[in-house]
């Protein structure tokens, strides 16, 4: 995860998500749950930055989604970044099309928002 967050901070997008989504893969048996909303975020700010909108969005909904489920809150120093990320997406496109794909993301169970952040965007 720390080196997913580094390659994107440095602009290297797809060592970011290679990362990401290594992160993602160790934590698949569920023994490190909680980080999955803090992965999801980190491929939704790389997926934005690569111009891959929707994903981005749809993967900001599903973090969204768990971290209510789990009684979570986003970090108060990963706030600022999380936020201007959101605001980016959605000064990009239009609110229809932005509460739609976040809906889309909201309603994805664990398995279906795994395989949606593992595969490569067109």
């Amino acid at each position: 995860m720390g080196l997913g967050e580094l390659a994107r901070l440095e602009g290297n997008h797809s060592e970011a998500i290679v990362n990401y989504r290594a992160s993602l893969a160790a934590i698949y048996d569920g023994s490190v749950y909680i980080e999955l909303p803090r992965i999801l975020d980190g491929i939704a700010k790389t997926e934005y930055l690569r111009s891959k909108l929707e994903k981005a969005i749809r993967l900001f909904g599903a973090s969204e989604t768990l971290r209510k489920q789990m009684g979570m809150v986003i970090h108060i120093v990963d706030r600022p970044e999380h936020d201007k990320h959101v605001e980016l997406l959605k000064s990009r496109v239009s609110v229809n099309e932005y509460e739609s794909a976040r809906a889309k993301g909201a309603k994805m169970n664990f398995q279906e928002v795994y395989q949606y952040a593992m595969q490569e965007s067109q």
